[in-house]
Formats: C-alpha cells, structure tokens, sequence
C-alpha cells in the first residue's frame, strides 16, 4: 500500500510539474500551487528548473526540456547518487581534489557534490569559504553558486556568509555582459533568495534596478512574490522603497505597444502578484490598467496566479477569508470581472 501511494503521489507530482512547464498555475487534484516558474539549469538549455510549492510543501525539480514538456522529474537531492565508499574517496582525499586548481572546475563540481553526499553541513562550509576568497577562479566560482543552489545552509553564521557572498556576486555580475555571468546571476538570485528572511526582501531592491549588461529582474521579481507568498504577515510600510520600483515596472510595462507574451509581459505579471501580496494601495489603478488593456490572455494569467495563491493560503491555513490579505486580493479579483464601461 505505501509503494502504491509513493507511486500516485508521484504521478500527481509529475502532473503538476507538466502543467506547470505550460504555464499553468491552477490546482491539480489535492495539490495546490502556491508559487511556481520555470528556468534553465545552469548553461544546459535541454535541462530546466521547475519549482514552487504545494500544501503538501515546496517543491523543486531538475527535468529535461523537451518540447516545453516535462520529462522524468528529479528530485534535487538525486542529481548523481554516489557511493563514495566503493569508489574509496574519503573526506580528506574529496578535499584534496576540490582545492587542486589543476584540476577543471567542471570535474571538481562533480567531487563537490560527493563531498555533499558525504557530509553535507562541512561541504557547506567549505563552499562558503571558497566563495569569500578574494583570489577565487571566476568558472570555479560559477561552479560554487550553480551547486549552492542545492545545497541545504542550515548554521545561521554559514547562512549569514553565503548570503553576503551571493548579493556581493549578483551586484558584479549584472555588470558582466558574458553569457554565462547571467546564468551565475540567476542562480545566485534564486539562492539568496531562498535565504533570506522576510525582513530582509527589501534587499533585492536593487537586482529590479533597469540593467546594466544582465537582466536580473524577471527572476528578482518572481523571487519577491515567492517570499511574500509564504509571509502573509508582513508590513506594507516596510516595503515602501521595493513597491515604489514595483509600481514603476507594472506601470511602465501594462502598455498595449510592450505588453506582449515573453519576459516582459511575465515581469509585469509578476509586478502585479507581488503588489496584490504587499498590499500596497496602488495595485488598484494597476488592475483598472489590465481591465483596459483588454488583453485575455494576460488576465487570464493574472487572474489564475492569484486564486492559486488564494487557494494555497487557504490550503495551508495561513490566511483565512476574511483577514486583509484575502481580502484584498477577492477585492482585486472583483475589478477583473467587472464588465468595461461602454464608450
């Protein structure tokens, strides 16, 4: 009975993510979609990322891109499984080959992630130490943000470094115009991200600045609707300098001549979702601007985001009808059906 109810679990998980990869972000039998995007994996482009969370908890896939369908879900502790024993590589010969530059950094990923099968909580450490030297190779630190990525940071004083280490890197990063900067940027994004607390989202304030070279703000701002998505809680005063930026960006972008299917119309998407979270008074003029723009797909898109987020709230009881989150987001949905005046 448990390896059938392992089996229909994962076909329903398979299911989400499938869905997900169209652009689905409605419900799937018991499981709801709290948050959700898709990106690529590291400089791979016939691998992708797909994550968000369910009621039943986050979840985060490694899958192969083939059509825009997904494929054979990973989770993202299984990438390679390892049995260091038999290949007889100990703890201290693993770290003889991570500090040998003589090495290629590509190769020494693959003995980073042993050393993480091995002992998990030390090989974090030891990736935060590699990240703070000043001297450190630019592919092996490439190397070290795509694997912190899925690394677990569990000591507050390891997590605290990392995330110092990550917002110092996406700051030089978005000036760098190689190619494989901008996935080093996203990913570090994403991690910090994943790391910090609610308090600190005012933070990624300046990764939606206009860019440099790179282009940070489509996975920044997905970010910021990831963390006040599972912060129902969080005063709008102390948001007021990221939603100024937030309201710029869905205001300049929800104009017919750029609203157009492709990153920025998913910027200004997300714009929206994150104002709707804050709670900031502005989001209404915001929604009368979709409502006029007329474009079905894009408030069709809108409008399944937030029942998504309604419906996971109240899945995991974080929020309940009648307290101001629901509330406001219901008052919101309103606008969006409510008939356009006729001329």
């Amino acid at each position: 009975m448990a390896d059938e109810a392992l089996q229909l679990a994962q076909k329903e998980i398979e299911e989400l993510v499938s869905r997900l990869c169209h652009g689905d972000t409605t419900a799937t039998t018991h499981m709801e979609i709290l948050s959700g995007s898709v990106y690529p994996y590291g400089e791979d482009s016939t691998r992708q990322v797909v994550e968000g969370a369910t009621k039943d908890g986050p979840f985060r896939y490694i899958t192969i891109a083939e059509d825009t369908q997904a494929s054979t879900p990973e989770r993202r502790d299984s990438t390679r499984e390892i049995d260091c024993a038999e290949e007889g590589l100990s703890e201290t010969t693993l770290g003889d080959k991570l500090r040998n530059k003589a090495i290629p950094a590509e190769d020494r990923s693959q003995y980073l992630r042993e050393y993480l099968a091995i002992d998990e909580p030390s090989a974090a450490a030891f990736i935060v130490n590699e990240l703070e030297n000043a001297d450190i190779d630019t592919d092996w630190c490439d190397v070290l943000i795509f694997v912190a990525e899925d690394v677990q940071f569990y000591e507050p004083e390891v997590r605290r470094r990392v995330k110092n280490c990550l917002f110092a890197f996406v700051s030089a990063l978005r000036k760098n115009s190689s190619p494989r900067a901008e996935h080093a940027a996203f990913s570090a994004i994403r991690t910090y991200a994943s790391l910090i607390d609610a308090s600190e989202i005012g933070n990624l304030l300046s990764f939606l600045e206009p860019p440099i070279y790179i282009d940070t703000r489509l996975v920044t701002i997905q970010s910021v609707v990831r963390v006040l998505e599972a912060s129902t809680s969080l005063s709008s005063h102390a948001l007021d300098s990221l939603a100024d930026r937030i309201v710029q960006l869905a205001k300049g972008l929800l104009h017919p001549d750029i609203l157009i299917p492709g990153e920025l119309a998913a910027i200004a998407q997300n714009a929206i979702h994150a104002l709707a979270l804050i709670g900031d008074s502005r989001v209404t003029e915001c929604f009368e601007q979709v409502k006029h723009l007329n474009k079905r797909w894009f408030t069709r898109q809108v409008r399944q985001r937030l029942e998504g987020t309604l419906e996971a709230w109240r899945a995991n009881d974080m929020a309940g009808d009648s307290s101001p989150p629901c509330e406001n987001i219901c008052d919101l949905l309103n606008i969006l059906e409510r008939p356009l005046p006729c001329n």
